[in-house]
């Protein structure tokens, strides 16, 4: 006769505990920015999967989570140089690797461009030009990476607003290119065509 039991998994020692949690909670950055991965709920308070990976990772550690909220990828940076969170959810980049580590990622977020329907470019290949003016959040992944490869076109950076700025940016000041996480922006070119 055999007897099955659930496994549990080991208590964390003090030292994991002490690196992840040590203010004796999990300090989470969560990311409204960017709606994929966290919205605010009908009480405001996180939801989506960044929120729900905090909040299972506090529950294995035995520690309760403390969400810690910003508008946009650039902020939560900000926010683990100023040391005020322990765990974040933003996209890997060497530039962000440099300061803090990264685990294997835990979801792919396409980024991409969005241009108007009289635009000529039909391929991202094309619009690294001179005279073409690409919206960007500023401080997101894809500020970032376009700021290390493009070569011709001009990258204006929209510093307030999270997740839609740069199309506010790209709609109010009639740029040519606007660039992010390609959920939002096909929300957006689907309600505005």
């Amino acid at each position: 006769m055999v007897a099955a039991s659930p496994a549990f998994a080991q208590s964390p020692s003090p030292d994991v505990l002490r690196d992840l949690a040590p203010t004796g909670q999990l300090r989470a950055a969560i990311n409204f920015g960017n709606s994929v991965l966290a919205q605010k709920g009908p009480d405001g308070a996180p939801r989506g999967v960044s929120a729900d990976l905090a909040a299972e990772l506090a529950k294995r550690l035995g520690v309760p989570v403390a969400f810690v909220p910003f508008e946009a990828a650039g902020k939560v940076f900000e926010g683990a140089r100023a040391g005020i969170w322990d765990v974040g959810f933003m996209a890997i980049e060497p530039v962000r690797a440099a300061e803090v580590m990264f685990t294997a990622p835990y979801v792919i977020i396409e980024g991409t461009y969005m241009v108007r329907r009289e635009s000529p470019f039909r391929d991202v290949g094309e619009v690294d030009q001179p005279g073409i003016k690409i919206a960007v959040g500023l401080g997101s992944a894809y500020d970032l990476y376009l700021t290390r490869t493009i070569k011709q076109a001009t990258l204006l950076r929209a510093a307030t607003g999270g997740g839609t700025a740069m199309i506010e940016m790209f709609v109010n000041d009639r740029l040519d290119v606007a660039s992010g996480v390609r959920q939002q922006l096909d929300a957006y070119a689907k309600d505005h065509p």
